[in-house]
């Protein structure tokens, strides 16, 4: 015990202060590399091992840092050049010329030149050149009326529309037009024409092109082989087009746009439009006429008969009631309808006039009562609707065959020939008016 305690007191007093100090912090202490004790103790030079260069002005100058942002140079020797290897293939090269030293003041010199030899291939400067903005055009084709009235409706949402160029013999009704809502009027020609409309942001910016190509109307009505004389060509509904001549409607612009959708898309268009907020009543009775026209037409009848019900003109109901009943191959329920049709106002008169005889022609019979309503309802737009009176009249003409009065036909295909009316319907006056000659007056 006493040779332990003899032993504590010699180690201690073998201790100097700096050694109690690194014992104390022995987990804080910094230890010499071997480098560095090497040159701490002068055994680096007598290793041949050659020393890193780094880019430090020399010692023959007094470098002083005084707010880290500017060097203040006092030089005492010549021309001083330093060079260095840099990363990535770079030389920097550090110059500092003397200049004559001024004992009384401290020389601020900024003359410290570096220079970076690049050994990489100089930077392209060559300014990149931007394809300009090209917008593909929409093309489309319509076919008009020569010397009637044909509309362009363009629903472009976010765009200002604008008429370009028109070509042709066609004519802009300006007064009449209304390009803020996409609606523009014409006159139509007898040539192969064309109209160039773009479309512009507010800012004023090009984002749509459209070309239309326009043909006038010549082939003729009723194409069909000379030996069947018991068929009619339908005229299209007039609610197909509402705006002809007349007010724009939201409307026009929506059934418009369905020209190349398919059936799906059409139909899933109109319901959207229907039950949008921003439609008049006006506007969503007019798409659901051409709604019920497509559903009848693709023999959806469950769904047709709801939106049937659903509109507000209950002569209107019975009109696509009647077109229903006729898909069906139910004529005497159609017929009732058209009947009742008959007494609506004279856009849906009109079209029950036609599709009426139409199926009389189909059936190939008719009476002499029916045949005489149709003729006096027919006579009413003599004035007003001369083309619908003679293509009414050109159906009637060919019903009398069936109730054996020929002359009474002839009489009426006669009057249709010698009377002003449109080209396609003096042509088909004069077709059915060659067959009535050569089946029976002409017969030998």
């Amino acid at each position: 015990m006493r040779g332990i305690f003899l032993f504590s007191v010699i180690f201690f007093l073998s201790c100097t202060q700096e050694h109690l100090l690194l014992l104390k912090n022995i987990q804080s202490a910094q230890f010499l590399s071997f480098e560095q004790m090497l040159d701490e103790t002068g055994y680096s030079q007598y290793i041949n091992r050659p020393k890193p260069v780094t880019n430090q002005i020399p010692l023959t100058a007094d470098v002083m840092t005084t707010n880290q942002v500017s060097l203040v140079v006092i030089l005492k020797t010549n021309f001083i050049t330093n060079t260095t290897p840099a990363p990535g293939g770079q030389t920097v090269l550090t110059q500092i010329i003397k200049q004559p030293v001024d004992s009384a003041k401290t020389v601020q010199s900024n003359k410290i030149i570096t220079q970076i030899q690049n050994k990489k291939p100089p930077a392209d400067n060559t300014p990149i050149i931007k394809e300009p903005l090209i917008i593909s055009p929409v093309y489309k084709s319509i076919e008009m009326i020569p010397g009637e009235e044909f509309s362009i409706n363009i629903f472009e949402k976010g765009a200002i529309l604008t008429l370009k160029t028109i070509e042709g013999d066609i004519k802009f009704l300006k007064e009449k037009s209304n390009p803020s809502d996409g609606f523009f009027l014409f006159i139509g020609g007898s040539q192969n024409s064309s109209a160039i409309f773009h479309g512009y942001t507010k800012a004023g910016k090009l984002i749509k092109k459209y070309i239309y190509s326009i043909k006038p109307l010549n082939t003729p009505v009723n194409a069909i082989p000379q030996q069947t004389t018991n068929q009619i060509i339908i005229s299209p509904p007039s609610d197909a087009f509402t705006n002809k001549g007349t007010a724009f409607q939201l409307s026009d612009a929506v059934i418009s746009s369905l020209q190349y959708l398919s059936l799906p898309e059409k139909i899933k268009i109109l319901y959207k439009n229907i039950d949008s907020s921003e439609m008049t009543s006006a506007d969503k009775e007019l798409l659901r006429y051409h709604l019920i026209s497509l559903l009848i037409d693709n023999y959806n009848f469950k769904d047709a008969l709801i939106n049937i019900n659903l509109l507000s003109d209950q002569y209107r109901k019975s009109l696509y009631m009647a077109r229903m009943y006729d898909k069906q191959k139910k004529p005497l329920e159609a017929l009732k309808n058209y009947y009742a049709a008959l007494n609506g106002d004279d856009s849906v008169k009109k079209e029950t006039l036609i599709e009426m005889e139409a199926l009389y022609l189909k059936q190939g019979d008719i009476d002499a009562g029916a045949l005489g309503k149709l003729e006096a309802e027919t006579k009413r737009f003599i004035q007003s609707d001369p083309d619908l009176y003679a293509r009414s009249m050109i159906n009637i003409a060919r019903l009398y065959q069936y109730i054996h009065d020929i002359y009474r036909s002839k009489d009426i295909f006669e009057s249709i020939i010698k009377g002003s009316y449109s080209k396609n319907v003096l042509q088909e006056a004069k077709k059915y008016y060659d067959e009535l000659k050569k089946n029976f007056l002409e017969y030998q």
